[in-house]
């Protein structure tokens, strides 16, 4: 195979792993990358995403850029977040160069991304990044028969580190017993058909580039470092793999958690005596505050009683009042009618007497407007 032909395969190995892996981020936020070469151009995708993966804010970016410039502002700041707050080193890539959407150019910024941020945070054997990859899948892969681990370029042609790494990673997915050692090609469709199905790993690789030794190295590392995450996702599925507790273990555990369920036990029963003890006093105390409370009801029912008979008399006497003012009022009608008939007789003459009568009572007549209104001087006179 061509130069050429080895970097459109590397090219499209790549296209098809950063979607996927750049998706997994930007899905969840409603967006989506479709055509590498076209949705990067704007810088949107490339924030949301960079926002996503590092957990960080981009500062100054425009969500909604309408013309090339806002693309050029919103590429820079994102260039710029990735040299300097990831420490991915970008070599003669401009923001230009995505906007006019050139592939190579923005599938290297995509490639530098992927490696610092998936590939050489791998640690094994105290070694990283594609050495310590390798390692890892040594590690994972020993004791299988006719598997092994030497480089990326030449021990994973025949399908049989696949075959045996899936059957590391979920000895249900794949019984490398029944494989066919015979048939390589075979092997690989098979194994990238399990990983995809069983894993969720993408086919990146061909069988044949691989069968014929034409394979990107980096291509083979890509695809390689996604089983290692896909390992690391699945935490339950490890624990139950490397947790294998002998049965004393279990014992002693089961003891400790019932010696702790006893004193949990214990403990509770205390609380509920405290609580039973507070219960008490607080109904005493009720039953007190209860009986205070009636008692201070029954004082309440006898002042009213008395204030509704008071209420009572002094309405009665408000009517009787009422009464003879109105006999007075008659008395002075009668007096105006009579003054043709007798002597007349003044109603300063009768103020004088109305004085007169009630002085011993102490009372106030200055007229006969004012002074009858509240009945106290019709009250002294009645008395006189």
């Amino acid at each position: 195979m061509s130069q050429e032909g080895k970097e459109k395969k590397w090219e499209s190995v790549q296209i098809k792993a950063f979607t996927l892996w750049i998706n997994t981020y930007l899905e969840p936020l409603g967006f989506k990358v479709e055509r590498v070469q076209e949705d990067f151009k704007s810088g949107v995708n490339l924030c949301h995403f960079l926002e996503a993966v590092s957990k960080k804010r981009l500062h100054g970016w425009n969500k909604k850029p309408a013309m090339r410039i806002n693309y050029i502002e919103n590429l820079n700041i994102s260039l710029q977040f990735i040299q300097k707050d990831l420490g991915v080193r970008l070599v003669a890539i401009g923001a230009e160069d995505l906007v006019d959407g050139n592939l190579k150019l923005t599938l290297g910024v995509l490639w530098s991304l992927f490696k610092k941020l998936r590939i050489e945070v791998i640690s094994e054997e105290g070694q990283s990044s594609e050495l310590g990859l390798l390692a890892w899948i040594r590690k994972m892969t020993e004791g299988y028969d006719g598997v092994e681990i030497k480089n990326f370029k030449d021990s994973f042609n025949d399908g049989l580190a696949f075959s045996a790494l899936i059957n590391a990673m979920d000895p249900d997915a794949l019984d490398f017993g029944k494989v066919d050692r015979k048939n390589p090609e075979q092997t690989l469709v098979n194994a990238f058909d399990i990983a995809e199905k069983k894993l969720g790993i993408p086919k990146l690789l061909d069988p044949e580039d691989l069968l014929s030794g034409n394979v990107d190295e980096r291509a083979v590392i890509l695809y390689s470092s996604m089983f290692f995450h896909a390992f690391i996702a699945d935490e339950e599925k490890r624990k139950l793999l490397e947790q294998k507790k002998s049965i004393g273990e279990q014992i002693a555990e089961l003891k400790a958690r019932l010696a702790k369920e006893q004193a949990e036990k214990e403990h509770l029963l205390s609380l509920q005596q405290q609580q039973n003890k507070v219960y008490q006093r607080e109904q005493d105390d009720k039953e007190a505050l209860i009986a205070k409370l009636r008692e201070r009801i029954r004082q309440l029912l006898e002042e009213i009683a008395f204030l509704r008979q008071r209420v009572s008399s002094d309405a009665e006497l408000r009517g009787m009042l009422e009464s003879k003012l109105k006999m007075l009022q008659d008395l002075l009608d009668e007096s105006s009618s009579a003054e043709a008939e007798h002597a007349p007789i003044s109603k300063e003459d009768l103020l004088a007497w109305v004085r007169k009568k009630t002085e011993k009572h102490g009372v106030k007549v200055d007229n006969f407007t004012d002074s009858f209104k509240d009945g106290v001087v019709l009250s002294a006179l009645i008395n006189c």
